[in-house]
């Protein structure tokens, strides 16, 4: 992994300078979310990454779609950086997954695993994890949903890391879902891999 990001400046983010690793993959992008031009990049994205592919108008169209729900989800949770995978399938098809950093501010109440605990729903499983930075909650949930462009269901798994921050105000959330089961456990290892690496300059990461 590396360093680096291009954030959303208008995103609420903390007013101290926080550093994390990005996935180094190549198959991970940064995903334009702003409304006046993220489609116009999603375009640009679907047409670079299959361009050897030749993909047909239908499923540029359900790529879109896809990328589409991976920005909506994006914007909802007022995501710092967001990145985008692209990425062919053994059996021909198209693999989309998200990947999103947002922060959370519970002032004047310092952030903690507890505050999080509380917030969380009652569906799904949690998982407490110990990083270089402090104590992290992964919470796995799933739920059936119908794919743009499709008319059968498929289970959808999302997954969200919390980050407290020791001896702030902020949390941080990484999160990622995914409709295809056999990507699941490389993207449970990736939230982990970005959430445990957040911290403020100067600490061990």
């Amino acid at each position: 992994m590396t360093a680096g990001s291009a954030p959303d400046l208008n995103a609420t983010r903390p007013p101290f300078p926080v550093q994390v690793r990005l996935p180094d993959d190549p198959s991970w992008l940064h995903l334009d979310t702003r409304p006046m031009s993220w489609v116009r990049s999603a375009r640009r994205l679907v047409d670079d990454r299959l361009a050897e592919h030749h993909p047909t108008p239908a499923e540029r169209r359900e790529l879109l779609g896809h990328i589409g729900d991976v920005v909506a989800a994006a914007q909802q949770a007022e995501a710092v950086v967001s990145m985008v995978q692209i990425a062919r399938r053994a059996d021909g098809g198209v693999n989309v997954a998200g990947l999103h950093i947002a922060w959370y501010d519970s002032s004047p109440e310092l952030a903690s695993l507890a505050t999080v605990r509380l917030a969380l729903p009652r569906s799904g499983t949690v998982e407490q994890h110990r990083t270089a930075t402090g104590r992290l909650l992964l919470h796995r949930d799933a739920q059936w949903t119908t794919p743009p462009g499709r008319s059968d269901r498929v289970r959808l798994t999302s997954l969200q890391a919390f980050l407290p921050l020791l001896g702030r105000c902020w949390t941080a959330v990484v999160a990622t879902a995914c409709a295809h089961a056999d990507q699941i456990d490389t993207l449970h290892d990736l939230v982990l891999d970005v959430a445990g690496s957040i911290a403020e300059p100067g600490e061990p990461t």
